[in-house]
């Protein structure tokens, strides 16, 4: 009894750490056996209504339909592939915006300029774009990959809970079970004992 005493506060972190990561969703308390998913390949079409979308007259500027003067979009960068693509500057604000949320209005407004002046990165977003529409199926292999990574903290806790799971049942054995199983205290069930 004294055993169980002395580690009491051990077995209270384990039996809260698994109810911690069990609550946070890093396991499942059920059934994890599931059939494993099949993955099938369909050929879509991408359809892109952007030239019935615009004027037939040749008259109007993709630059005046982006938001910006010619002379703001660096030289080297089809305005029509931007517009199709990345789209407006309203657009690729809300865009920067999106993905540096600590910037403040003025901030996203002279890096969205920046960018725009920068030919190589626009260039190389462009094609980054055209590539994932092209090639889908290779941007969730590494989506998939992301998800599995042992960045993701997901992956991490679940290495975890196996671990400290693994490390406990070992420590309950060898600290807890073999001694009182030695000592006569506690007997086998006869099914278990040879």
């Amino acid at each position: 009894m004294k055993t169980i005493i002395k580690y009491s506060l051990s077995i209270t972190f384990l039996v809260a750490a698994t109810n911690f990561v069990i609550a946070n969703g890093f396991i499942s308390s059920r059934n994890t056996m599931k059939k494993p998913a099949t993955i099938v390949n369909v050929a879509t079409e991408v359809s892109n209504d952007f030239g019935s979308k615009m004027p037939k007259s040749e008259e109007i500027d993709p630059h005046v339909t982006i938001g910006v003067e010619p002379e703001k979009l660096a030289i080297g960068i089809d305005p029509s592939k931007f517009l199709e693509l990345i789209g407006t500057k309203e657009e690729l604000k809300e865009k920067f915006q999106s993905d540096n949320t600590s910037w403040d209005s003025t901030r996203v407004e002279v890096e969205v300029d920046r960018f725009m002046m920068d030919a190589e990165n626009v260039n190389m977003y462009l094609k980054y774009l055209t590539d994932k529409i092209e090639n889908p199926e290779k941007y969730a292999a590494q989506a998939l990959e992301a998800e599995l990574s042992l960045s993701n903290p997901k992956t991490a806790a679940t290495y975890l809970a196996w671990l400290v799971g693994g490390v406990s049942i070992g420590i309950f054995r060898t600290e807890y079970l073999a001694p009182k199983l030695e000592s006569g205290e506690w007997h086998l069930p006869s099914f278990l004992s040879n």
